[in-house]
């Protein structure tokens, strides 16, 4: 969570972890809000890669393949970044992983941007399905918001936005839907990815990894404090 921390302080203290190309990107966000969390989500990646891989956070080189999915240079390690205003997430693959993993955090409100994500990025059968598993729950918003991280992670994790497929990518196709009634985190598997989500107040974390990885996905999110 990101409320807490005060934008200016983050800038005086972290600025210096990310590259100039960050430092541009940053510098183009007019909402304070905005700007923190794009400043923290990459401090934060830069800093637990560090920790992991013994560099500097600055010395820590990326680049993107064609249809954008970032990486490490000169490393086979798997990662993806994630925020949203208020809240950032981020997950690291272990050494023995492949680079097939995604994160993707989202509001749980009312009137966070859900009906336009209903209408884009949800077939017409999902759309259907949604409404005969949410009719009458009081926690229909966060089930819908499970479906949109869970999709956002996987085609992340396979290496593509949500936007380059929009609804004519149904969830059945990447994953099988495999829920529990009454539990606040759900497992879904095929063959190829595993998919968790959790609920943290008002956000909803998911994340994807390969699904010969099954074991890894058992921890629990582990919130991080930025240190000098």
């Amino acid at each position: 969570m990101t409320s807490d921390i005060d934008p200016e302080e983050l800038e005086a203290r972290y600025i210096d972890d990310v590259s100039d190309f960050e430092r541009a990107r940053y510098r183009r966000f007019w909402i304070a809000g905005d700007r923190r969390d794009f400043l923290t989500a990459h401090v934060l990646l830069r800093r637990i890669l560090s920790s992991r891989l013994g560099v500097a956070p600055r010395q820590l080189m990326f680049s993107a393949d064609a249809r954008g999915k970032p990486s490490l240079v000169g490393r086979t390690i798997g990662f993806s970044l994630s925020h949203t205003r208020g809240c950032v997430a981020c997950v690291i693959g272990t050494s023995s992983q492949r680079l097939s993993i995604g994160i993707d955090v989202e509001p749980a409100r009312a009137g966070a941007r859900l009906d336009r994500f209903v209408e884009l990025f949800l077939s017409g059968s999902e759309r259907l399905e949604l409404e005969r598993r949410t009719q009458g729950r009081t926690d229909w918003l966060f089930r819908l918001v499970e479906r949109w991280t869970a999709k956002e992670a996987t085609l992340k994790a396979i290496g593509c936005g949500i936007t380059a497929v929009g609804g004519g990518c149904e969830m059945r196709d990447l994953i099988g839907v495999d829920e529990e009634e009454g539990r606040q985190r759900r497992t879904v598997l095929n063959e190829r990815y595993q998919v968790r989500s959790w609920r943290r107040e008002d956000y909803v974390i998911s994340v994807a990894v390969d699904g010969l990885e099954r074991l890894w996905l058992q921890s629990e999110p582990v919130q991080v404090q930025l240190t000098a």
